[in-house]
């Protein structure tokens, strides 16, 4: 999928709400069973609570990832006019509060998924799934598409969430770096700007392209 095509998803789903459940990180839970009939044995939930904070942290991820496009905008924009650092300041702030607020629910995912056993029915779809078809018949970036089946293709969906949650605090980290220049009134260099957009670019590819195998392996 082309890059100006999954931006131009991106910005529209941010908007609408309506397509994260089907665009990012998700339709692998299934492989976690449902939560206990009885609430005094529910210790930790089940597959409905994992499968809520899996659209939640998309939806917050997303939401960073756009905000983190009007700060590049912001840059790119000060070609031709003054650098506005009280914008690009207001835009960072919100790209790192909402992208914190994403990491929080991924490791509470992570958290609930550790107590819980997989479901043998749906692990065994994954160990059985022909993915390189897949990744051919969909067209995907094969590096980052052959990253997901690694995990998936030995049934580790929890190793797939903390995968996942170690790019985030990556892009975090490149975000801070900003922040901290941003802070001293310094306008940090452009490299850094590409950094972020190609990790938030890579981020948002690894958690679509999760849910596009997981999808077809669940069938």
């Amino acid at each position: 999928m082309k890059t100006k095509a999954i931006l131009f998803l991106i910005l529209v789903v941010s908007t609408s709400g309506l397509l994260i459940s089907d665009l990012h990180l998700n339709d692998s839970d299934p492989i976690f069973p449902p939560a206990p009939d009885t609430p005094l044995q529910a210790l930790t939930g089940g597959r409905e609570e994992i499968s809520d904070l899996l659209i939640d942290g998309a939806a917050l991820f997303i939401d960073s990832y756009s905000e983190s496009l009007l700060l590049l905008k912001e840059y790119e924009s000060s070609g031709k006019a003054v650098f506005n650092l009280g914008t690009a300041c207001e835009k960072l702030e919100s790209t790192i509060a909402k992208l914190e607020a994403s990491i929080e629910k991924y490791a509470t995912i992570i958290s609930l998924g550790e107590q819980l056993q997989y479901v043998e029915f749906y692990r065994n779809k994954l160990l059985h799934f022909d993915y390189d078809s897949a990744i051919i018949e969909k067209n995907l970036n094969s590096i980052i598409a052959n990253e997901v089946k690694g995990y998936l293709s030995k049934g580790d969906v929890l190793g797939l969430y903390r995968r996942h949650l170690e790019k985030l605090n990556d892009i975090l980290d490149s975000l801070k770096l900003i922040s901290n220049d941003l802070g001293k009134g310094i306008k940090s260099d452009i490299t850094l700007y590409w950094a972020v957009y190609q990790k938030f670019s890579e981020t948002a590819l690894f958690g679509n392209y999760s849910t596009v195998l997981s999808r077809k392996a669940f069938l």
